[in-house]
């Protein structure tokens, strides 16, 4: 019997090799565009679920409450929270804090920069990572333990056999010799944590204002991760944390009950990938759960768009088999051995299509991953091997695109099939239901496209949209915070400005690309009541020129007022002493209530209280554009500007950047310059600086390379309908051939002949505009509504990728209409 089968199959498929070649090829590019898809959001979705107890483990995010700023939700959080949830709570088995710093190594005549994590002795209780050497529980015995990955140690030592080494490691300017205690295994490519170099979270470590830091409710500067007995208490703990939050946080930092400001959360281990997009030196950068589940949805409706090609062309082609079927019946074989005989050339030819998918499986991996930047594995056998996975997808394929067909098929009589001249085709019922998979397939493909076009322009878009400040010729000079370059750093300014290429040098205590703020409360004299939370940002001279801001209302500050200058307000006159210019940004005009930003100009307002403990007094001078330094999926902080020129030896010492303002095209040039300047000056500390633009681009970067990976789904897509779509174009003009000839020999032109096939195939592309455009429309809403900078959906959008539609559907079935239509009526009349 499956002999049988199999010659039926074979002697179909080579009598009609475009069908056979269509459907084949179809199907392998679903199957191969739905498997790597799915590779992808495999990967990005199974981050940390490798963790032991992966489901026992959570951080705690923050969310704070602010007068005039929008509630974000933090991955940060203050050292004093885990004692005291330690104490508070019993479900929680252990619980470490990650502190995220950038340190210096010595290794023999050279320093680096490299990012240390340091964790309370408990990270191992929580974390169960694999040692290669070393013992867990000993590992950071004391604050002199460092653990090492395999591959720092490679890097410093030469070999993994690092246990008992010694590394020489500065933080906060002083070095301190550490003793390699435990050597980690490297964690694999699908983790958060970024945890090569691990030191014991120790206070006479840091300065004394980050031991400061450690004790107090205000800072949030480290990560929290708690390991439950059970993850059934995550909903109690959850319920119970206001209440600890009022009964725990310092009544003095808040008037009435803290949890009105402080809200904690719960975050499952295997979600923190997806909760955030931020990154510092403790974790890697999360991903967009609604890009990763675009991608995902693109592979399945991809492989959707494939069945319906191999069903509507089964169905279109049923006719050509309906004496076979006819004498199958008669020679006594039933419609159920009917069904499983064209289920199984069904499942066949997805098997058979399943082999190519995999060979462009394999060819398409190394691509995939150049554009993600990620190591997507590829494995064939084991836990999460492919073969099994594929082999199903390939039976799941071949049994959804075989049963429709193989009913209508088996479905024939056969004495009307055996007595009649004509070759049954379905009749007015199998046309509506071609016509209406056509419909959903230019549905699905019209869809991604506008998709495709609206992603593409907004990440253009944000890469040249306006961020209040001029990005291009940037060029930050990072460390002058370490207290090693504080009694230089007035130095280092002075012979800055004397390089070649160097147009304007100014420094500043945040720079861009960084998620890290101070604020403060700030009132309005003229109406206390209006009292919001704005980040606040010292600032040296020429700052505003030297980043380009755009001045709104009033003036900069200037190099030469003394009331412009904070660290020259101590020696004014006692009236003035407590009194400082602001400039303030456009956001922050606004939390202040004012209705234009000219209206915020000459308006004083409260700053806090002096050393003295008199109230600190500001003017705002100036109202600048909203400064965007960080992602573009968050919204500009509402924030004030505080100009100073000291630039004096401090434990930690603002301006921690500088910012140097170069001439365009020159910009290499002036980082060696400026590099030789640095070592001549400060010549133990090693030389960090970037571009801008550099700087800014991991905030555009992974959006940016899932796009790309999105736009070339829905190409294929769209060629897997337009090879639908052809082959149902030669069914139809060679099933209305002698109907061509008939109306050719009554009078009707090629034009007509070619209006008419052409029609027939553009009305279910017309009426897949219909359900494209509001799905694309909610979708591509909801995905922009993720970002605080953003296009709008204007009808270009949707109008372009529909007229595009229209014209490949046009060429598609232009050749064969075109070849009908010019045939000679005597030789249609003879077809058949």
């Amino acid at each position: 019997m499956w002999s049988n089968y199999a010659l039926a199959l074979y002697r179909t498929l080579s009598r009609h090799r475009l069908y056979a070649a269509l459907n084949t090829l179809g199907l392998a590019l679903g199957i191969a565009v739905c498997a790597v898809l799915l590779l992808v959001v495999r990967f990005e979705a199974g981050f940390d679920r490798w963790t032991p107890h992966a489901q026992d483990i959570f951080r705690v995010n923050r969310t704070m409450h602010q007068p005039g700023r929008i509630a974000e939700d933090e991955p940060s959080t203050q050292p004093v929270l885990l004692p005291n949830l330690l104490a508070d709570f019993p479900q929680i088995k252990a619980g470490v804090r990650l502190m995220g710093r950038t340190v210096t190594i010595r290794s023999g005549a050279t320093d680096e920069y490299e990012d240390v994590v340091f964790a309370d002795p408990a990270v191992f209780d929580v974390f169960e990572l694999p040692f290669a050497a070393g013992a867990p529980r000993t590992a950071l015995a004391d604050s002199n333990s460092l653990v090492v990955s395999q591959a720092m140690a490679r890097k410093y030592f030469g070999t993994e056999q690092a246990l008992g080494r010694a590394l020489t490691v500065v933080v906060d300017g002083r070095a301190r010799d550490y003793r390699i205690t435990g050597v980690l295994k490297d964690l694999p490519s699908d983790s958060s944590l970024s945890l090569d170099l691990i030191a014991r979270l120790s206070p006479e470590v840091f300065s004394k204002v980050v031991q400061g830091q450690l004790t107090d409710w205000g800072s949030a500067m480290l990560h929290t991760f708690v390991r439950l007995r059970s993850p059934a208490d995550a909903a109690a703990i959850q319920a119970a944390l206001p209440a600890f939050v009022d009964r725990r946080v310092s009544h003095g930092l808040i008037a009435g009950p803290a949890s009105r400001v402080f809200d904690f959360t719960l975050v499952p281990l295997t979600a923190v990938h997806f909760r955030d997009a931020k990154t510092d030196q403790a974790m890697r950068p999360g991903a967009d759960p609604l890009f990763v589940g675009a991608l995902g949805a693109m592979g399945v409706v991809t492989l959707l768009i494939a069945i319906v090609n191999y069903i509507s062309l089964a169905t279109a082609r049923a006719g050509m088999r309906a004496r076979e079927v006819a004498v199958r019946k008669v020679m006594g074989a039933t419609r159920g051995a009917l069904v499983v005989q064209f289920v199984a050339e069904s499942v066949a030819m997805a098997l058979g299509a399943g082999l190519i998918a995999a060979a462009l499986v394999e060819l398409a991996m190394p691509g995939v991953r150049a554009v993600l930047g990620e190591p997507v594995r590829l494995s064939y056998f084991g836990a999460s091997g492919a073969v099994a996975p594929l082999l199903g997808l390939c039976v799941l394929v071949g049994l959804a695109a075989g049963v429709y067909p193989a009913i209508v098929l088996s479905g024939f009589r056969p004495a009307s099939v055996l007595a009649s001249a004509r070759t049954p085709g379905g009749g007015r019922t199998g046309g509506r239901v071609r016509e209406a998979l056509a419909v959903f397939q230019f549905a699905v493909a019209i869809t991604l496209m506008v998709c495709t076009a609206v992603i593409f322009t907004q990440m253009q878009y944000l890469r040249h949209a306006d961020i209040g400040f001029r990005r291009e010729g940037l060029v930050i000079v990072r460390d002058f915070g370490q207290p090693q370059v504080a009694p230089r750093m007035r130095a280092l300014v002075d012979a800055f400005r004397q390089v070649p290429g160097a147009i304007e040098v100014t420094a500043s205590d945040r720079r861009p690309a960084t998620d890290s703020e101070s604020t403060t409360n700030v009132k309005r004299l003229s109406n206390p009541a209006i009292a919001p939370d704005l980040t606040m940002e010292e600032i040296g001279p020429n700052y505003a020129s030297a980043y380009g801001l755009k001045l709104v209302a009033g003036r900069a500050l200037g190099s030469t007022l003394r009331m412009d200058d904070f660290a020259l307000t101590a020696t004014a006159a006692p009236e003035l002493r407590d009194q400082v210019n602001l400039m303030i940004n456009r956001s922050a005009a606004r939390a202040l209530g004012f209705a234009e930003p000219q209206a915020a100009v000459g308006e004083k307002v409260q700053v806090g209280v002096g050393d003295d403990g008199r109230p600190q007094i500001g003017t705002i001078v100036g109202v600048v554009e909203d400064v965007r330094f960080r992602s573009p999926r968050r919204p500009s902080a509402p924030q004030f500007y505080v100009q100073t020129s000291h630039l004096g030896p401090d434990d930690q010492p603002s301006p921690w950047n500088a910012a140097i303002r170069v001439r365009d095209g020159d910009q290499a040039a002036v980082i060696q310059r400026l590099a030789q300047v640095w070592r001549g000056v400060i010549p133990g500390v090693p030389f960090r600086a970037e571009t801008v633009q550099a700087a800014l681009q991991p905030y555009y970067d992974p959006d940016a390379r899932r796009g790309q990976l999105f736009a070339a789904g829905a190409v294929l897509s769209g060629l897997i309908a337009c090879l639908g779509l052809y082959g149902l174009a030669a069914f139809n003009t060679a099933r209305r051939f002698k109907e061509i000839g008939i109306r050719k020999t009554l009078g009707a032109s090629t034009r007509d002949v070619m209006r008419l096939l052409i029609g027939e195939f553009l009305r279910p592309v017309l009426w897949a505009n219909l359900i494209a455009w509001p799905v694309a429309w909610l979708a591509m809403r909801a995905w922009l509504a993720g970002f605080d900078q953003r296009i709008a959906l204007n009808p270009a959008y949707f109008l372009a990728p529909a007229i595009a539609a229209v014209l490949v559907a046009i060429l598609t079935v232009a050749d064969q209409a075109w070849r009908v239509a010019r045939a000679e009526p005597a030789v249609a009349l003879r077809y058949e």
